[in-house]
């Protein structure tokens, strides 16, 4: 084992009073270039403009009804992939240039980035939906805003409860995708700091949960 790796080896995942969750680096565990760091902390980068456009497209064009063409859930995929990878490069400049993670503060980041305007594109759609039916579906609200869309669209409809003309108009349920990233939120992060110490593991073990997605994925499909 290298000197690197057994600094590493040594750095340790702390929780401060189940708060504040950290990882602990030794100057070898935060052994970089500059220039590396430089790239996992600059704010924008204009290649990825070019993908979200890509996956934009795709997803217009599939709900333009070209979806047996142009596969708009590639899209959605490609968000997702531009999420993860941000993400994944936040927590890493976060690592490389304090030497831990501070969980709760990337918790407060993302709820102060996202819930605002998706309350208020909840807000104002269920106040046109009540001036047409007269009533809101507190159960379709709590799912969305819970971040439990996409379970819920397994069991429930959003606006089952609407007339059978309203219901096509309830286009609540498309922020499952939303969940989905929400869900990788709250998980991923625990993933990276049990793991940070380790890249190598920690790709293995991200690939081995890649793998066994997609086999899942497919047992699903195979049994329609």
């Amino acid at each position: 084992m290298s000197d690197s790796e057994s600094s590493l080896s040594s750095s340790t995942a702390t929780a401060y009073g189940g708060v504040v969750v950290a990882v602990e680096a030794t100057d070898g565990g935060r052994a970089g270039s500059a220039s590396d760091l430089d790239l996992l902390t600059a704010r924008y980068l204009p290649a990825l403009d070019g993908l979200r456009a890509c996956a934009i497209l795709f997803v217009l064009l599939a709900h333009l009804g070209l979806k047996k063409i142009v596969p708009g859930g590639f899209g959605v995929t490609l968000f997702f992939f531009i999420s993860g990878f941000l993400i994944t490069r936040l927590l890493l400049a976060e690592y490389r240039e304090r030497g831990r993670v501070d969980i709760a503060r990337f918790y407060v980041r993302r709820v102060l980035r996202l819930y605002p305007a998706m309350l208020l594109a909840v807000a104002l759609s269920y106040a046109v939906y009540a001036s047409v039916e007269g009533f809101v579906i507190w159960r379709d609200i709590a799912a969305v805003m819970l971040y439990l869309s996409n379970y819920y669209l397994f069991v429930f409809r959003f606006g089952a409860e609407y007339s059978a003309a309203f219901q096509p108009k309830v286009y609540i349920g498309m922020l499952w995708s939303l969940a989905v990233e929400e869900q990788y939120y709250l998980i991923f992060p625990w993933i990276f700091v049990a793991l940070a110490a380790r890249l190598r593991r920690m790709m293995g073990v991200l690939c081995a949960i890649a793998l066994a997605c997609l086999a899942w994925r497919g047992l699903l499909f195979s049994q329609g």
